[in-house]
């Protein structure tokens, strides 16, 4: 009986969107990658499945929203490398009820994006309800004016492991 033995750097198990933004990621700073997924593309087993998902940075933590506009540059930069328009930014609509705990978590919220100079607006409950007829806003409305959209999950899920290989991984 033979075996063989390959050793690489890293081994990423599952091609959804996570692990194949992993492969993408450690390819292309020269890491030897194989990205393992045990089903076809587009399947429906996992959490990268269907056609879009939400995307915004609402955070008062700070290193969550670093995060999110990390994400936001790392999107873009996957679509200029596959030629594939992934994220469509619309701005976001977020918003709660009207009590201590709601409105001390919308001031982080506000404060932590004028720290960074992340565009936005607070409107009252009435001209919210006014700009968009038929939602019912009871506190503070924010409106995430150029940081949130829909991400097109099934693009994604075809994009980043071609991304990956692209980048030299092992798909």
């Amino acid at each position: 009986m033979t075996t063989s033995t390959q050793h690489v750097d890293h081994l990423v198990v599952g091609g959804g969107v996570m692990g194949s933004a992993a492969a993408w990621q450690l390819a292309r700073r020269g890491r030897d990658v194989v990205l393992l997924e045990r089903f076809a593309p587009g399947h429906a087993h996992g959490a990268s499945h269907g056609t879009s998902r939400i995307y915004r940075t609402t955070y008062a933590e700070p290193e969550y929203l670093d995060l999110a506009q990390e994400a936001l540059r790392l999107w873009r930069e996957v679509e200029d490398e596959t030629g594939t328009e992934l994220l469509d930014v619309t701005g976001g609509v977020s918003h709660g009820r009207r009590d201590g705990a709601a409105e001390r978590r919308a001031d982080a919220i506000g404060a932590a994006f004028a720290a960074r100079g992340i565009e936005h607006e607070w409107l009252d409950p009435a001209a919210a309800a006014e700009r968009w007829p038929g939602l019912r806003f009871e506190g503070r409305v924010l409106h995430e004016v150029a940081t949130a959209g829909r991400l097109h999950a099934a693009r994604a899920g075809a994009a980043l492991p071609g991304a990956a290989a692209a980048q030299g991984a092992d798909v």
